[in-house]
Parts: structure tokens; C-alpha cells; sequence
């Protein structure tokens, strides 16, 4: 165990010595998707390519051309319902049905899971393979309860909901979802904030924004190698990226409206570390590079 301990840290150490942050992001291309008006969620595969959505209610697998390689119609559109496995596969919600689909690299559809509340956002697990869900039910007009669950291949269930003191974590619900190398999962709500909590379901920290700025309203949300998340501020009157470290300091702000930001909702980060960042108004991916080889 030791043994294992300390190679996990030289990796870590590894890691954060041999990047180093870009006095600005670079950017470098363009990806515009067919059919598509916004761009709420991007999720990338180990090929690199981009599964997102057009404005049909498909969900699109496109490469670094645009050029959709496969395609899925979907009941509805809403924040990020989808995310790819490390094997190429996708997954997805289906909040009307209360399921857990996978759609194959073969086509297939297969059934993983059924749960319990409306399923509404999911992140596949990097570091072991679980399922993270956020599930919501209603309990009055205009009043929800959300949960963070999560799910393992043994049909184990892990659910985190309150703090230490029986607080709801989850005030309203949490659009995105995602988790850094420790296993922290992150939650962001354009009607609240960022929430973090770790692998035990315990509460760490929540993330509201900085002064500077008036409105604050975060929508996609990944992390990077480091640990590091960045968090779409998609208020249009400040639209902009910040990057946090992995204890929720703010760090910088990496984008903002004069790079070209307007409504900044849907981010990911490709293995090279390449930010991927999609808006409301716009049918086009924006790809920058950030971080930098030491």
C-alpha cells in the first residue's frame, strides 16, 4: 500500500511540475456543428472526438471537421445529460423513463440503470468506472429536492444529499456534474453555484463567484490534469471561464467577452489539455490551449 501511495504521488508531483498556466489562452481552432443553434454540453472520447447536440433533438458525435459521425434522436434537450466512457460508448438520461442508456459504438442501446428521482445530469467516472448522477423530484410548484448519486458495477448505490449537520446540499438543481483526480465531485446550478463534495459524499466547499463581477450564474463544468476546475459563467453581462485549483481558490479568470465569450455553457478538456468551450447563441466550438509543458 505504501509502496502505491508513493508512486501515485511522484505522478502527482510529476504532473504539477510539468504544467505550467499560460499568461493567456491560445486559441487555435474552430468547430462549427450542422444543425445546431446552441451549444449547451460538449463531451469528449478517447479519439477525440465531440459528442454535443443540434437543435433537432439529436445528439451529435462529430470530429475536429464537424463532420458527424454518428447520430441519436432524443426525446428533449436540457444541460449535461450525456458523457462518454472510455471505451467509446455514450451515456445519457432519459428523465421521462427514469433511465440510464447506453448507446454502443455499435448502435445499441442498452439499459444500465433505472433510479429512483428524474435522473438529470451524469458523469462517468475517469478513476473507476461509476456512474455520478443528479436526480431531482418535485415536491411542490416550483420546489425540488436533488441528490448526487452514485452508481457501481455491483449494482451498489452511494447517495449524498445533506452535510454533516442534515443541511440539503443541493438547493436547487444542479445542471452539470463532473469529478477531479481525487475523486471530488463538482456540481454547478445556473441558479446557485458551485458545490463540492468528496468521494465520501462529504461537503468540502461551495463556490459563488468573485465580487468583481455582478452576476454569477455557472453552467458546464470540467477539471483538468492538475485537479484544477473551470466553471462557465454564462451571464452575458460577464461571460467568462474561471479556473479554481482543486480546494475551490480562484485562480484567474481564463476567458471572458474579449475573447470572444457571449454565453459560455458547455466545456470540456481533451487528453493534450486543449479547452473546449461552447455557448447558448453560437452553433461553434471554440478550442484554446491552456496550460503549457514545462
Amino acid at each position: 500500500m505504501k509502496n502505491h501511495q508513493s508512486r501515485a504521488k511522484r505522478s502527482k508531483d510529476f504532473m504539477e511540475n510539468a504544467f505550467s498556466l499560460l499568461s493567456s489562452p491560445l486559441q487555435f481552432t474552430k468547430i462549427t456543428v450542422p444543425g445546431a443553434s446552441s451549444i449547451n454540453h460538449i463531451s469528449i472520447d478517447s479519439s477525440d472526438n465531440l459528442w454535443t447536440h443540434n437543435s433537432s433533438k439529436e445528439l451529435l458525435k462529430v470530429d475536429r471537421n464537424g463532420t458527424v459521425l454518428q447520430s441519436l434522436p432524443i426525446r428533449s434537450l436540457y444541460s449535461g445529460f450525456y458523457d462518454t466512457t472510455e471505451k467509446g460508448g455514450l451515456l445519457f438520461v432519459d428523465m421521462t423513463e427514469q433511465k440510464v442508456k447506453k448507446f454502443g459504438t455499435d448502435g445499441n442501446i442498452d439499459l444500465l440503470l433505472t433510479t429512483e428521482w428524474e435522473p438529470y445530469c451524469i458523469h462517468f467516472s475517469r478513476i473507476n468506472g461509476d456512474i455520478i448522477l443528479v436526480q431531482f423530484t418535485r415536491i411542490s410548484e416550483g420546489r425540488f429536492l436533488s441528490k448526487v448519486t452514485r452508481h457501481d458495477s455491483t449494482g451498489w448505490t452511494q447517495v449524498i444529499e445533506e452535510d454533516k449537520k442534515g443541511r440539503r446540499l443541493y438547493e436547487n438543481i444542479p445542471q452539470y456534474i463532473t469529478e477531479n483526480r481525487n475523486g471530488d465531485i463538482w456540481t454547478s446550478s445556473s441558479w446557485g453555484q458551485v458545490v463540492v463534495v468528496d468521494s465520501s459524499g462529504h461537503h468540502r466547499f461551495n463556490y459563488a463567484g468573485q465580487a468583481f463581477q455582478s452576476h454569477f450564474s455557472p453552467r458546464g463544468i470540467c477539471t483538468d490534469i492538475l485537479g484544477q476546475a473551470l466553471v462557465c459563467n454564462s451571464w452575458q453581462i460577464n461571460p467568462s471561464v474561471h479556473l479554481l485549483d482543486q480546494d475551490g481558490q480562484f485562480l484567474r479568470l481564463l476567458m471572458t467577452s474579449e475573447d470572444g465569450l457571449r454565453s459560455p455553457t458547455g466545456v470540456c478538456i481533451d487528453n493534450k489539455q486543449n479547452i473546449y468551450v461552447g455557448q447558448q447563441v453560437s452553433s461553434t466550438i471554440t478550442v484554446y490551449k491552456y496550460l503549457d509543458l514545462t
